[in-house]
């Protein structure tokens, strides 16, 4: 079992006096965010946007007139949430070398830096504004022992961005965004058997592997537009769970349930052939039952039926009679 909490920021760009002002109101939802016991607070994409929200506003900044050198203008939030002991990510227009980057950061709870992602599909109008795509292969962040990738706003569009992270092992895609990210994101969570987490400004929500919507949230809501409710969605995430293909996997599901019980959670899918294991006690791991029963969870079921498919084809060519 591993259960963590995590909270999906739904803070605007808004249309505040200077960065220092946003700041602070960060401040605020991380405190907001700890407050109920989260873990990790992800918010939304360049926090440096402090003005202009809304189209034809004239306070709109550019990438350019946005963009930090180094991320001390926000050494205030930084210093909270180590102090808060809750992980942090955000993201940021930065200036590197001379280049201009759409980045995510992430830092642990003891302040440290995790590493960052980089966009690797800015929009036209970025690009056009002189904003630089990041390297397609990208090393994952560990946040306290979970894979974690990236994805920033239209990155989203494009599925290459969670299956090579998948590939690489990521367990959690942390995605900034200014906008909901899609009806396609759950059926990604789904494929590729990672959680998602969208923060954005009028509707972040947290998706589970399974393709669920664990929460939803955001300056759409009434009750947030009206101070009722925070403009945060949090979920608990048990991060100790798999999917597996009910091929190779159905016929030992008996034995499984028949010796562990109450200490697991199983969720059949049938409609997607599927169904999925979740530990709820910390005396052992999906890891261990997958040794222990030889199960194929769902990504190395696609990849051994290839490789299957492979050497069967193989075969075939070697048996054609040469002309």
């Amino acid at each position: 079992m591993d259960v963590r909490r995590i909270c999906a920021v739904a803070q605007e760009v808004g249309d505040h006096k200077d960065f220092a002002a946003k700041e602070k109101q960060s401040v605020l939802l991380l405190e907001a965010a700890a407050r109920q016991g989260a873990r990790l607070a992800v918010f939304p994409e360049t926090i440096n946007l402090y003005c202009g929200d809304g189209p034809n506003n004239p306070r709109m900044l550019s990438p350019a007139d946005a963009a930090f050198d180094d991320l001390t203008p926000v050494k205030n939030l930084l210093n909270r949430a180590r102090e808060l002991k809750i992980a942090l990510a955000f993201g940021v227009f930065i200036r590197e070398r001379g280049e201009l980057y759409n980045r995510m950061y992430l830092f642990g709870e003891d302040g440290s830096e995790l590493g960052h992602y980089t966009k690797r599909n800015p929009t036209a109008e970025e690009l056009a504004d002189g904003v630089r795509p990041g390297p397609e292969q990208q090393p994952l962040m560990n946040w306290d022992g979970v894979l974690t990738g990236g994805a920033i706003c239209f990155d989203t569009h494009f599925e290459e961005v969670f299956t090579s992270q998948r590939r690489d092992g990521a367990r959690l895609i942390l995605i900034p965004s200014l906008w909901d990210g899609g009806r396609w994101l759950p059926s990604f969570a789904f494929r590729y058997s990672l959680t998602l987490v969208v923060a954005y400004g009028a509707w972040s929500k947290i998706i589970h592997s399974d393709g669920r919507i664990l929460a939803e949230n955001g300056h759409r809501s009434e009750a947030v537009r009206f101070g009722h409710f925070p403009p945060l969605s949090i979920a608990d995430v048990n991060f100790d769970t798999e999917t597996f293909h009910i091929c190779r996997n159905i016929d030992k599901l008996p034995a499984i349930l028949a010796e562990y019980g109450s200490r697991l959670q199983y969720v059949p899918d049938e409609q997607n052939s599927v169904f999925h294991l979740t530990s709820l006690s910390h005396d052992f791991t999906i890891a261990d039952l997958v040794r222990k029963f030889k199960l194929l969870p769902y990504q190395e079921y696609f990849q051994s039926y290839k490789h299957q498919k492979a050497v069967c084809m193989k075969q075939r060519e070697n048996k054609t009679p040469q002309k």
